[in-house]
């Protein structure tokens, strides 16, 4: 199959799960994408996809953001993001792939088991969450896990916790996507893999939308899971 169909396909899929699950969308590419375009590809590609998509989320979501919790992440982020790009550009692909798979498998049994995390009061964990995000940003295109930790752990309601997790995840891709542009990461080769995803971007995002307010995502939640426990241990082994 021809790689920019490939492509389209992965992005179709990582939209469709973000969609209709509220999770998981790069989670689901990033691993995806490695195994077609390479790891040099993948960071710009997935990042220039998740800037598109968070863009969409912030303004559906917007009325219920945590501006003061949110710039705290988004602060601590922008330092760590430079920080990744550093740690991407000191590995080579297999080290990317078993850190990659780490973090995937890690997360997917996180929240298949969900366990009960302390209730944190202070915003100095805040500093950690956004550090690490960041780091994870610039060298996997992976902000999600630290934040979604810090954000459960603080009991932030549910409108609270998609809305500034959100616009934390376009900050990040907008501050990431600049660097990437200063970098020279955005080749033509990214670019015209970007524009063969659009479609499957658009396709996923309308139908993971359509079909989450109508059914019920319990069962789908856990095959994703699953399936992103697959793609990480594939990755490491």
């Amino acid at each position: 199959m021809p790689e920019t169909l490939l492509v389209a396909l992965i992005a179709f899929a990582g939209m469709f799960v973000l969609a209709f699950t509220g999770f998981g969308g790069a989670l689901v590419m990033v691993p995806l994408m490695i195994s077609v375009v390479g790891t040099q590809a993948t960071t710009p590609l997935v990042r220039l996809i998740g800037i598109t998509t968070t863009v969409v989320s912030v303004l559906r979501y917007r009325n219920n953001l945590n501006w003061r919790a949110g710039g705290l992440l988004m602060l601590w982020a922008a330092i760590g993001i430079p920080l990744g790009f550093w740690l991407h550009d000191s590995m080579n692909q297999r080290q990317a792939e078993v850190i990659i798979g780490g973090i995937v498998v890690a997360y997917a049994l996180y929240a298949w088991f969900t366990p009960t995390l302390p209730d944190l009061k202070s915003n100095v964990w805040a500093y950690l969450a956004g550090l690490t995000a960041g780091i994870m940003t610039g060298s996997f295109a992976i902000p999600g896990p630290p934040v979604i930790l810090y954000a459960t752990a603080r009991r932030w309601p549910p409108k609270e916790f998609k809305s500034t997790l959100q616009a934390f995840f376009m900050f990040t891709g907008s501050f990431s996507g600049v660097g990437h542009f200063l970098r020279g990461d955005f080749t033509m080769r990214v670019l015209t893999l970007y524009g063969w995803a659009l479609p499957g971007i658009l396709i996923g995002t309308v139908l993971g939308i359509y079909l989450g307010e109508r059914i019920d995502s319990g069962a789908f939640r856990k095959l994703v899971l699953i399936l992103l426990f697959v793609l990480g241990m594939r990755l490491i082994f």
